[in-house]
């Protein structure tokens, strides 16, 4: 396999079936900044599911009492000086309503919308993994 990196998410929503999304601080080179989820690289050695959970931890100051879930795997070929990346997803159980976010210094703000609120403003390539009705939609 070439040479890739490795990165975990985790989809936080809350019992209002809001997701929380994180605004970076700094922006990538060339890009602005953007709204993301509890993301982040993996260490040497770190399996994708311990990053999900160290990210969401290290970004939010939320810690998991249920398992996450696998949600997607996907794949992004090498561009704009980044290796190719093999990117991990996984769900968290909703956690209570409003529960208190401590940002690291990556990010400048957070905030909780329900899903269509949070469309315009996904980045061009992650859009076309949210479906049309959420799989945590209660509707």
């Amino acid at each position: 396999m070439p040479p890739h990196a490795v990165s975990a998410s985790v989809l936080v929503t809350d019992e209002d079936g809001r997701i929380l999304m994180l605004h970076q601080a700094r922006p990538y080179p060339g890009h602005p900044a953007w709204w993301q989820p509890p993301a982040g690289l993996a260490d040497a050695g770190e399996t994708p599911l311990a990053t999900a959970l160290r990210e969401r931890a290290e970004e939010t100051g939320i810690h998991p009492t249920t398992p996450l879930r696998p949600l997607a795997v996907d794949y992004r070929c090498a561009a704009d000086g980044w290796p190719p990346v093999i990117d991990f997803a996984f769900a968290a159980d909703p956690v209570p309503a409003g529960p208190p976010v401590h940002l690291s210094r990556e990010h400048d703000a957070f905030a909780w919308r329900p899903h269509e609120e949070w469309l315009p403003f996904l980045q061009p390539d992650p859009s076309r993994c949210f479906p049309n009705s959420p799989p945590w939609s209660l509707s």
